[in-house]
């Protein structure tokens, strides 16, 4: 073996003493590399939390929304329905009838409606032509034929300012 002289010692001190502080920055680095690492896992972790959050929010307005939608359906067939019974309703009318066809001096003619129970709601029975002088006294002629005790009710009373094409 060949004996180490102070030059070879001093510079094989040199290279341990340089591999020590590679060793001691390489393992400060590596800390902090793991704390950044554990940092960074836990923003990932917390933002897999909001993006699930975020998800449940979504799908819990996408079935709001199409529960609205399956609503809005079903209103818009509800009033379709609804503006059919009423056109049906009102279409249940009989067309004028001339109550009476005596006419004195100054009377003039007044359409009355009236509409009687029908399945304990009021409905669109009949309206008259009546020839009065006035409209008070339209609804008097009209509401003595068919009074409120038998379940008729007398609508206001309208001036017609002539006869029906089929009258005349």
């Amino acid at each position: 073996m060949m004996p180490l002289d102070a030059p070879t010692v001093f510079g094989l001190l040199l290279v341990a003493g340089a591999l020590l502080l590679s060793w001691r920055h390489t393992a400060r680095r590596l800390a902090l590399i793991r704390q950044e690492m554990a940092q960074l896992g836990q923003q990932v972790a917390a933002a897999a939390r909001s993006i699930r959050m975020l998800g449940r929010e979504s799908l819990k307005l996408r079935r709001m929304t199409t529960a609205q939608v399956q609503r809005e359906r079903q209103l818009s067939q509800d009033c379709a329905e609804l503006e059919a019974a009423k056109t049906a309703f009102h279409g249940s009318a009989s067309p004028l009838v001339a109550m009476d066809e005596r006419k004195a001096v100054g009377d003039r003619l007044w359409q009355v409606p009236v509409s009687r129970p029908a399945k304990g709601v009021q409905r669109p029975w009949r309206t008259f032509l009546v020839w009065a002088p006035g409209p008070e006294r339209a609804q008097v002629k009209v509401a003595n034929r068919y009074p409120p005790k038998a379940g008729y009710a007398v609508g206001p009373a309208d001036e017609r300012s002539g006869l029906p094409d089929a009258a005349q």
